[in-house]
């Protein structure tokens, strides 16, 4: 706030004027009159005058003539036509009614908008849209500071052996030289499909502008299936990054015999940035999707709550059909090598295979009798072998049980049991709702439901042992209990998982660190539950549509690159 001047105080600098002085240029720091201050406003932005006896200290603004009445200057802005007007304009019945406020006020008000707008901009804008710039190279660059500091940890240790190691690390070197001129070349490669890709597209592009309005049906047709064919043939498999690399790994030295001081060169993933777009969603008549999986064809198996199994044929232009329906109520369903759909039938001590004749069979009978607890099976999973990983469930609500997990054969035969327990007997899991596995090694990824509303992830080592536990995401980003439903393996071994309270996506490297937690307002998905990835190396993601005040269940189809 300005301080408040005495009478002897005021006198305009310009004209000695000493009735009207209330104004002061702060720059100049001089006193001026009304008419004087108008006039020194106008000599440059610079020259600040402000009315020191305002506690706002509205500034003096230019001299501007109406628009509508060109010999009137203008004197308020009227907030209803959001427009500045003069008197004259006032007296008309245009403005009759409105709300009027003083220019100064309104300049003052939408200045102080404009910075918050500028500050919006730098505080937000350009951050984000320069880390999207930073990421197009992102890439490359994380190999070449990669191969640098690889390259530095190899120089280092040379002159810690000296002589001794020269010729390996030569030998190292080179290898450590090659191996990245061959992951450059292939990024080259890479590049190359991708711009040969574009090439090809806008050629189609301009082909459909050039004929789309040629009148002749014949032509149309042709060039519509000649389009068909060309979409469902671009490959984009090769984009499904990390690529891998060379890192220097140190060998525990032996100070008796120095052949046994060696280094060596291990594979290392480097992960790109990791994304999901939304590719298009199919509405279905299901109140809940449970599981899918993906037969050879392309078309697909959902099983749900009302006791339903369903397969549908999906195509991303012609939409989504609905094939046959079975009436089976089931836990979980996973497809076999020889393309047969495994049922966990609920509370049934027997595996069925639905083969594609329709034929329902018996696939494994576990044993039961009078003093035997029942166990039922509540989740497949068919690895890359073809053998069959089950979880099973002892129903006995008396006692804590110790879950269960049958390794079984193609054929249907037991090969071994996992008991997952700890050395003191104390269960690792509560329920095994849902499994898959590691394709790099005999690693179990069990997704644990703890209760209706909570679980965990949990892995599970070839010797039977716990190997990590991922309880959910912990950058206070998510605020309802991490709620798994369903998990799949990706091709560069990271697991994604439906987080169904939380509508997210979390993304798991093989070590169960999280790598992504993507949420709804990503790409707008609510209740994520069944995954799957079918034969274009697209995810398949059931997830909860609002239709007529009824909630139904649509299937996405989604894009994902860098996991």
């Amino acid at each position: 706030m300005n301080h408040k001047m005495s009478e002897v105080e005021r006198k305009c600098h310009k004209c000695g004027d000493t009735t009207e002085v209330s104004w002061k240029c702060e720059p100049c720091n001089i006193l001026l009159c009304f008419r004087c201050g108008t006039r020194h406003a106008e000599l440059g932005q610079k020259h600040s005058v402000v009315n020191f006896e305002n506690e706002e200290a509205k500034p003096i603004l230019k001299i501007k003539q109406c628009n509508s009445h060109k010999e009137r200057d203008i004197s308020n802005f009227c907030l209803d036509c959001n427009k500045p007007v003069c008197s004259t304009c006032l007296s008309t019945h245009e403005h009759q009614g409105h709300v009027l406020e003083e220019n100064e006020i309104i300049y003052m008000r939408r200045s102080n908008k404009l910075r918050k707008y500028s500050d919006k901009f730098k505080s937000y804008f350009l951050p984000f849209f320069a880390r999207e710039q930073e990421r197009l190279d992102k890439m490359l660059k994380r190999h070449q500071d990669m191969k640098e500091e690889e390259t530095q940890k190899i120089l280092d240790n040379d002159k810690e052996l000296k002589e001794k190691i020269t010729e390996q690390t030569d030998q190292l070197l080179q290898e450590l030289e090659n191996q990245w001129k061959d992951t450059f070349g292939e990024i080259e490669q890479l590049k190359l499909k991708t711009d040969r890709n574009i090439v090809e597209i806008n050629s189609r592009v301009q082909l459909i502008n050039l004929k789309q309005d040629c009148l002749d049906i014949e032509t149309i047709c042709n060039l519509e299936d000649n389009i068909k064919v060309f979409e469902s043939n671009i490959d984009q498999s090769y984009l499904q990054l990390p690529l891998e690399g060379k890192k220097y790994r140190k060998e525990i030295l032996d100070q008796i015999q120095i052949e046994n001081i060696v280094r060596s060169l291990e594979k290392v993933k480097l992960s790109d940035v990791i994304d999901f777009r939304v590719l298009c969603s199919f509405n279905t008549d299901a109140e809940s999707i449970d599981s899918i999986s993906v037969n050879e064809d392309g078309s697909i198996w959902t099983n749900t709550n009302n006791n339903l199994l369903r397969k549908f044929k999906m195509d991303l232009d012609e939409g989504i059909n609905m094939l046959e329906k079975k009436p089976i109520a089931v836990n979980d369903i996973a497809m076999t090598k020889s393309g047969d759909l495994l049922l966990a039938v609920v509370k049934d001590h027997c595996i069925k295979t639905l083969n594609k004749s329709g034929t329902i069979k018996d696939f494994y009978n576990y044993k039961t009798g009078l003093l035997r607890t029942p166990i039922y099976a509540t989740a497949l999973h068919v690895q890359k072998n073809g053998h069959v990983l089950v979880g099973f469930n002892e129903d006995n609500p008396r006692k804590e049980t110790i879950q269960k997990i049958f390794v079984l054969t193609p054929h249907g035969r037991k090969e071994r049991q996992l008991e997952l327990a700890n050395e003191d007997r104390e269960s690792l899991c509560t329920l095994v709702y849902r499994l898959t596995t590691n394709n790099s090694n005999d690693d179990i990824i069990i997704v644990d439901q703890i209760s209706i509303i909570e679980g965990q992830i949990v892995a599970i080592d070839k010797n039977n042992q716990l190997k990590w536990c991922y309880t959910g995401n912990t950058t206070g980003e998510l605020h309802n209990t991490f709620s798994p439903r369903g998990i799949v393996t990706t091709s560069q071994n990271n697991f994604i998982v439906c987080d169904e309270r939380n509508n997210a996506l979390h993304v798991l490297n093989e070590n169960g660190q999280v790598l992504l937690c993507k949420g709804k307002g990503s790409f707008e998905i609510e209740s994520p539950y069944a995954i799957a990835i079918n034969n274009k190396g697209h995810i398949l993601l059931s997830s909860i549509k609002q239709d007529k005040n009824k909630e139904k269940v649509a299937i996405s189809v989604l894009r994902f690159t860098g996991c």
